[in-house]
């Protein structure tokens, strides 16, 4: 049988001792990753091929090393999203880096939260200041917080993802989850409205209104990570939505969720805040742990890739990056 061990990347690869919040597979061999405070890192195997850092040429360098997220856009683009200084569009291929400015009522946006890019070449940008798009035709729009149907309800947007019929979801801290139809939004449609979710006294909604990690699996269910809460799903075929699927009462180490993975094994894999990895084997229904010693052993998993290998990476706050095979 396969052994299970993680090896600690940080032995090769010397400046991935800190914080390692994102990353992408971009494909079968190179991988970016962001680490808050030390920049971009583009790898090819375990040979560094690219470094972003900031400075003050801003055709080659970030605006900021204060890394908040990263997302591809083909084979090419990186988007990537800082803390304080808003938001960049790396192109591999030609090694520039482009700022991009996004403004609501002449106030910049400086903090980027998460960025999505969906099948159709649309990026999703959540900030603390609503959401933006940049459509594949280069044009931005903004929704944001809104007591009307058609408007987000809340600005500080943590997660999005695409379901498997057309619909957008985006999730907020603190006020709750938002799913609307992309089309409709994009073509500003007169007809476009939003569906929100908040937690109720009757259990029909989501556990918690701070959603930290959406994750979209190969059967479309939608898995909710939340702040407190544990893990909610949807399905999108019946519509109906689970309420504290997966809690401390039933596997969870803590209800405090970071970030969702699934590879093809049938496994969810369970980034926590400060209780390590878990690994929910779906058709068992079986948990294992992982990573369960202080911050600095990587017990505050901040994001997870599978890439083509099927091998597992977790990128750790103050304990580095790791690789699960």
């Amino acid at each position: 049988s396969k052994t299970e061990r993680f090896d600690l990347l940080n032995n090769y690869y010397p400046g991935l001792k800190l914080s390692v919040n994102s990353s992408v597979v971009l494909d079968h061999n190179r991988y970016a990753i962001g680490i808050y405070n030390q920049g971009l890192f583009v790898y090819n195997g375990t040979e560094e091929v690219a470094y972003k850092g900031a400075s003050n040429s801003p055709v080659k360098e970030l605006s900021s090393l204060k890394i908040s997220c990263i997302a591809k856009q083909n084979d090419s683009i990186i988007w990537v999203g800082t803390f304080d200084k808003g938001l960049n569009r790396y192109n591999i291929k030609t090694d520039i880096v482009t700022q991009i400015p996004l403004t609501v009522q002449n106030t910049t946006i400086k903090e980027i939260n998460t960025v999505y890019v969906d099948d159709k070449a649309n990026a999703w940008i959540g900030t603390e200041n609503g959401l933006f798009v940049q459509k594949a035709d280069g044009k931005f729009l903004h929704l944001d917080k809104s007591a009307h149907s058609s408007g987000l309800s809340g600005n500080r947007i943590m997660a999005i993802t695409k379901d498997d019929l057309g619909n957008l979801w985006v999730g907020t801290y603190n006020d709750g989850l938002n799913v609307f139809n992309i089309k409709s939004f994009l073509d500003q449609s007169q007809a476009f409205s939003v569906v929100k979710f908040r937690p109720n006294d009757n259990n029909s909604s989501i556990t918690n209104a701070s959603i930290n990690t959406l994750k979209k699996d190969r059967n479309g269910y939608i898995w909710i990570g939340t702040n407190a809460g544990g893990i909610d799903t949807y399905n999108p075929q019946s519509g109906a939505l689970h309420h504290d699927v997966y809690t401390t009462q039933n596997g969870l180490k803590t209800n405090y969720l970071n970030t969702l993975a699934e590879d093809d094994n049938s496994n969810l894999w369970v980034g926590t805040y400060q209780k390590g990895l878990h690994k929910l084997d779906l058709k068992s229904n079986q948990w294992n742990y992982y990573l369960q010693g202080a911050k600095e052993d990587g017990n505050d998993v901040r994001c997870l890739f599978v890439d083509h290998a099927q091998q597992l990476w977790v990128g750790t706050n103050r304990g580095g990056l790791f690789k699960y095979n």
